[in-house]
């Protein structure tokens, strides 16, 4: 897969969890002007309920996943890694963890933030979704689903579902669960707007990668469809037609010759009350403008408590889909929270990519 090139990339720190970027220079977005927008741009769809409080604080922030795997589509043997925010131990963690349909396990303790989950033998049926809590399974503070192997599946598809930004160059990864070395893809996988391309398998057998002969268009909807009837290498048939969709990005020629664009880094934004909060952001600075230590500002907003800010990020789910198709920014109002405070933003490193 090819990925974006960058010229410029300029890490900064801050101290806010949400941030309104104030971009002296003239244009933030790498689309449009967010002047006279009232609210905050923040990506990711994941939120907690509001039975937090029912945790003990070193499991604040918990992930679950398929060891091994980036997938939900999961063998009957699999295992599962839990990563926790602070330390405890193996007999804390197993007493908030809930498993439906109802399932054997072990916790055993890799550190003290780091757990292996594993199923007794044979416990794992296939072709079944199984539902793992944290805390409360009425009302958890986290839940994490993965379905079992049973029929041919796609497992995953790269560029993911509704994402967007995706660079002109990039090739469709189409991931199955079953080796499919006897399939012509052209019969069964679809690329529209249509798109004049090669498909090459890799050699695991399961993953087929589709190459266009030229970039794709920018700001422009792709939808993968994958029609059912495909067969594995070992008779498994593809039982319902698959179909996921991204959206590509804009060209630096398009973009204002002033635009900079400023997107978080992954990482942990959760923190305890204890401790600094430092939130790393890029500048992907594609057309060599250096900005100085005073034209990034941000403001912390805050909600009131963690329920209004699940219901916030609910809105935003809700619409999510809607603004993909425009392939607008979706902007959280901040109209009715507390300003917490405003903050210029330093330089922690700078990274300049390949030309």
């Amino acid at each position: 897969m090819n990925t974006s090139l960058y010229n410029n990339r300029y890490f900064y720190r801050t101290l806010c969890i949400i941030l309104c970027m104030t971009m002296f220079l003239g244009v933030l977005s790498s689309c449009k002007s967010w002047r006279g927008q009232e609210g905050f741009s923040f990506k990711g769809s994941a939120y907690t309920s509001d039975s937090v409080t029912d945790l003990p604080e070193a499991l604040s922030e918990v992930s679950i996943t398929a060891t091994g795997s980036r997938s939900c589509i999961i063998p009957t043997n699999a295992t599962f890694t839990i990563k926790t925010s602070g330390k405890t131990n193996a007999e804390t963690l197993s007493r908030y963890i809930t498993v439906t349909p109802a399932l054997d396990f072990t916790v055993s303790a890799k550190s003290g933030t780091e757990f292996l989950l594993t199923p007794l033998s044979g416990s794992l049926e296939k072709g079944k979704v199984y539902r793992f809590t944290v805390g409360n399974p009425e009302n958890p503070v986290y839940s994490f689903a993965f379905q079992t192997e049973s029929e041919l599946v796609v497992r995953s598809v790269l560029p993911a579902d509704l994402a967007t930004g995706v660079p002109l160059n990039t090739g469709i990864e189409i991931a199955f669960t079953e080796v499919v070395g006897n399939v012509n893809f052209k019969d069964y996988i679809t690329i529209s707007p249509k798109t004049a391309g090669r498909f090459e398998l890799y050699p695991d057998g399961r993953t087929v990668v589709f190459i266009p002969e030229k970039n794709l268009e920018e700001n422009t909807v792709y939808t993968v469809r994958v029609k059912s009837g495909l067969k594995s290498e070992s008779g498994k048939r593809l039982e319902a037609d698959f179909e996921s969709k991204f959206r590509t990005g804009v060209t630096v020629a398009d973009q204002n010759d002033k635009t900079i664009t400023i997107y978080q880094n992954s990482g942990t934004t959760i923190f305890a009350t204890s401790e600094y909060p430092t939130i790393y952001y890029n500048i992907n600075n594609l057309n060599k403008i250096e900005p100085k230590l005073d034209d990034v500002s941000a403001t912390l907003y805050r909600y009131s408590d963690a329920k209004d800010a699940i219901e916030a990020m609910k809105a935003y789910e809700a619409v999510r889909a809607d603004y993909f198709q425009t392939g607008e920014s979706y902007i959280f109002p901040t109209r009715g929270l507390d300003k917490a405070g405003e903050y210029k933003i330093t330089p922690a490193a700078e990274h300049r990519g390949p030309n």
